[in-house]
């Protein structure tokens, strides 16, 4: 792909960066790239939040049609996961 879009964070895919290892974004219906995590607990891959909240209506969640800005979202990464992960209310990974 020839996307415009550079993240900050160098994400390879898949790495060992992925703190949620087969959590599915619910908008791209792919394995999260980049996690980030809404006040409400809902997690997507980075860019599946940007489109997200660029779309009209601008800055609401997908999932919960509640206001949100991309300033709000916490990035998850292997460091702060254990911080963070009790407020994930849409872990979908199977259990192993």
């Amino acid at each position: 792909g020839g996307d415009a879009y550079q993240p900050a964070v160098r994400v390879r895919g898949v790495s060992g960066d992925n703190p949620l290892p087969g959590f599915m974004d619910p908008i791209s219906l792919a394995e999260v790239v980049a996690p980030m995590l809404s006040p409400h607990g809902h997690v997507m891959s980075k860019e599946s939040w940007l489109r997200c909240l660029r779309a009209e209506p601008r800055d609401t969640c997908p999932l919960t049609k509640k206001r949100v800005r991309f300033a709000e979202l916490v990035q998850l990464t292997t460091d702060n996961i254990d911080v963070y992960r009790h407020r994930i209310v849409n872990d979908n990974r199977r259990a192993a």
